[in-house]
């Protein structure tokens, strides 16, 4: 074999043995940390132990000398997590480790065999802690607490849990919240069913059965800079009226994740547009600089949070959420909430309005979130012919249909674009796949949105490529007189595929040109539904009120500029102060 073909099989055997290596680390996961005492202090040679729930299988590694450690390719599963060290109280929570996950799992050790004498500065109170004997002599309510150690609770733990019970020192979720700039005595919170309210302070192990609604208004009154941000699960808890009348109760800035949009009624003076990739620079700067942030049915997922790492690093959070699992999973939660969020709002309100805040702690906040509006608003540069912008698209259904239809969509540019320019004064008049998103969604979820409620205009905002993966259901539509108005936002392009490879790859386009086929028009004709196409965009809005008009369904090719980016935009793996476009 002559010396370069030698050389190529060598070579092909090195990029091989590469190829497994890495995609062997990318089917694991890490957890790492740091572990101090109640003084700060490293905590060295602690045991660290990993125990799969599932499995059972167990990992142990010790601190080093920063009281550092790290357990590498952990398999993705859910993991008990315990911290032991002789003198201290051991030190337990679960840990969900993902593909290619890092869970950051810091530790602050509580000593065992002592007295810690806590000074409550308001009422001059002093309440007397024994860590031996895990009991409070003195409940604290007070406004103003010195700093504590800290342990935490696992939220599944709260689930079953009912009056007033001692917590477990071994148990694991929680953490510290801020008040007047100092912290106050770690909590969990239950509320369960909306009707049994107890709070588990954690602090150096013990309960404490305190007015955990009076601890968060307290709490949430003495902030200069907070943000409120809703999810899916307020629309799915029908929790809309309790979200808004406690947001405009203290003039709260308000945002929603894609899922939650409508939740809290657009355009509203207190709303700063959607937040997370593709949401509004003025929602994206406020999370990144806000103090205090109460998350509501929303998840901190990657589109949302950017760089996990460089995410909202001022914040203390509290999280509402019906589902335990949620509570603390990439963010931790400083007072996690578990309960339905209508139940919890509610509440939350009545107590909250007792306390009487003072809005006007937030108008240096306000100005600061005004500055942004004013200098970073959604803009395109719009044509200067009859070329038809894809977001001036969007702002001409919404024109047409007079922000009142039930919206649906597919996945891609289109859905961002409608989630930017579409207001959504209600909930339940978005519907979207979220999460991993489908193509091809939007045309049936408007099938079923039109065939639930008769009564109400039913539109679908498709892309040219999605609206392929089931286009065939036009036919049922024509059978059943379903009568929906499918607007296909046609740039003849895999529209967000092409803006990443024109963003990330220089240009080099691979396989996303859909060319100037099918012919929708034709295509629709075929399955028995009236079609049209428009190109101009001054006459767009009556040519669309023209289409809603016509009984049944109907299908409108809309033909829109054929390179145009979604923005703005935080890159994948930046933060969200790192927007562009």
């Amino acid at each position: 074999m002559k010396r370069s073909s030698l050389k190529l099989v060598a070579l092909l055997g090195i990029l091989l043995l590469s190829s497994v290596w890495l995609f062997g680390q990318a089917e694991t996961g890490v957890v790492e940390g740091t572990v101090t005492d109640s003084s700060n202090a490293v905590v060295t040679g602690a045991k660290v132990t990993v125990v799969s729930v599932n499995t059972g299988t167990t990992r142990t590694t010790t601190t080093a000398s920063a009281g550092e450690y790290t357990i590498t390719n952990l398999k993705p599963d859910t993991y008990n997590l315990t911290i032991e060290h002789a003198g201290f109280q051991k030190y337990t929570r679960q840990v969900q480790v993902l593909v290619g996950s890092k869970n950051e799992v810091s530790a602050q050790l509580a000593v065992t065999g002592n007295s810690t004498t806590v000074e409550v500065s308001a009422s001059g109170e002093t309440a007397v802690v024994n860590t031996e004997s895990q009991t409070l002599s003195t409940i604290v309510t007070s406004k103003e607490v010195t700093e504590l150690p800290t342990l935490t609770r696992n939220p599944y733990d709260l689930i079953a849990t009912s009056g007033n019970v001692n917590a477990d020192t071994n148990s694991g979720r929680g953490a510290g919240y801020a008040i007047n700039g100092a912290r106050s005595s770690d909590t969990d919170i239950l509320l369960d069913g909306g009707e049994n309210v107890n709070l588990f302070d954690t602090t150096v192990g013990q309960s404490v059965p305190l007015d955990t609604v009076q601890e968060f208004s307290v709490l949430t009154s003495n902030y200069s800079a907070e943000y409120g941000r809703a999810g899916g699960g307020v629309v799915n808890a029908e929790a809309s009226a309790e979200l808004t009348e406690f947001a405009t109760c203290d003039r709260f800035p308000v945002t929603c994740t894609l899922m939650g949009l409508g939740a809290f009624p657009a355009p509203h003076e207190q709303w700063l547009g959607m937040l997370g990739m593709h949401g509004t620079r003025a929602a994206n700067y406020a999370m990144d600089e806000a103090d205090l942030i109460c998350a509501v049915g929303a998840r901190f997922d990657d589109r949302i949070t950017g760089k996990l790492s460089e995410f909202a690093p001022r914040a203390k959070f509290i999280h509402i959420d019906v589902d335990p699992a949620e509570i603390s999973k990439n963010v931790a939660a400083h007072i996690p909430i578990v309960g339905d969020a209508k139940h919890v709002l509610a509440k939350l309100l009545v107590e909250y309005r007792a306390i009487g805040p003072v809005p006007a702690r937030l108008d240096a906040w306000w100005s600061r979130i005004d500055g942004w509006k004013a200098k970073h608003p959604l803009a395109y540069e719009d044509s200067a012919d009859a070329e038809i912008k894809p977001q001036f698209m969007v702002q001409a259904l919404y024109q047409a249909t007079g922000g009142e239809a039930i919206v649906t969509s597919d996945v891609g540019q289109h859905q961002m674009w409608a989630a930017q320019y579409y207001d959504f004064p209600a909930p339940r008049r978005w519907i979207n796949s979220g999460g991993l998103g489908t193509m091809g969604f939007g045309l049936p979820a408007a099938m079923g949105a039109a065939v639930g409620a008769p009564e109400r205009l039913v539109c679908c905002i498709a892309g040219d490529g999605s609206v392929q993966m089931n286009a065939q259901e036009l036919a049922t539509c024509a059978q059943n007189n379903i009568p929906i108005k499918v607007f296909i936002m046609n740039n003849g392009y895999l529209g967000m595929v092409r803006q990443w490879q024109e963003l990330f790859w220089d240009g080099k386009y691979s396989h996303v040109d859909m060319g100037e086929f099918p012919d929708f028009v034709k295509l629709a004709e075929a399955y028995g539904v009236t079609a049209m196409r428009f190109t101009d965009k001054h006459t767009l809005v009556e040519d669309m009120k023209r289409a809603i008009a016509i009984d049944g369904p109907v299908l409108v090719d809309v033909r829109v500029t054929r390179e145009e980016n979604t923005y703005p935009m935080i890159p994948a793996g930046s933060a969200a102060r790192e927007m562009v476009g």
